[in-house]
């Protein structure tokens, strides 16, 4: 499989929330609840990115898009910044669920079954903030599921401040996240509130587009 068609959004991963047109077999995705014209139609960086680049333009800061791959978050674009920030992902990267803003987000949002299988194993730190235990995660778990966004705060990196929100489908399922990173140093309450009622209100379009194509297939 090449990489770089995963990142040019030509084919699925993760769940198999159509991502593309082009999928393999072996790939193993849900097409049989999905169905083939979901994944032929629906190309998530068609309309996702047009968006994204408007909201990192608006707030000046690192946005990037990513979708759940088998317990770990799997980065399609990372749209950099005017400023000198140092961004923890590139595309076609895939970092840990647990000490991440997107992937504390998709955990909120998945099964489960899926959840429990994901923090059955040990979880490192990566920074004193980092949480490692099932307990300390179901818990924010609950916050995120509440609030529809997911924050970290130097969890996966020091100094690294993120926030995450959902793409969501028709049925309220989670088919991908959006995040905005920035330095600890330039979030403030009033910022970090800016940077949430931008995000989130980007993801709601995200996913009012993606509920358009579904809904004429």
């Amino acid at each position: 499989m090449d990489i770089q068609q995963i990142i040019n959004g030509r084919i699925g991963v993760g769940l198999g929330y159509g991502l593309g047109r082009a999928v393999p077999p072996s790939l193993g995705l849900r097409l049989a609840e999905l169905g083939f014209k979901v994944v032929r139609r629906m190309d998530l960086r068609k309309d996702a990115l047009p968006l994204i680049h408007q909201l990192q333009d608006q707030l000046g800061e690192p946005c990037d898009l990513c979708v759940y791959d088998h317990g770990r978050v799997f980065y399609l674009d990372v749209l950099r910044s005017r400023h000198a920030v140092t961004v923890a992902a590139t595309p076609g990267q895939r970092l840990p669920v647990h000490s991440t803003a997107s992937g504390k987000l998709f955990l909120a949002y998945l099964p489960s079954e899926e959840v429990n299988r994901v923090l059955s194993v040990k979880l490192p730190g990566y920074t004193s903030k980092t949480l490692t235990t099932p307990e300390q995660i179901h818990q924010q778990m609950q916050t995120i599921r509440k609030q529809g966004y997911s924050v970290d705060d130097q969890e996966f990196e020091e100094g690294l401040w993120a926030v995450s929100a959902p793409i969501l489908n028709q049925q309220g399922e989670i088919l991908a996240a959006v995040s905005v990173l920035s330095p600890t140093s330039r979030i403030t309450p009033l910022r970090s509130e800016e940077i949430i009622a931008a995000l989130t209100e980007t993801t709601r379009s995200i996913s009012r587009r993606i509920g358009k194509v579904l809904s004429s297939i």
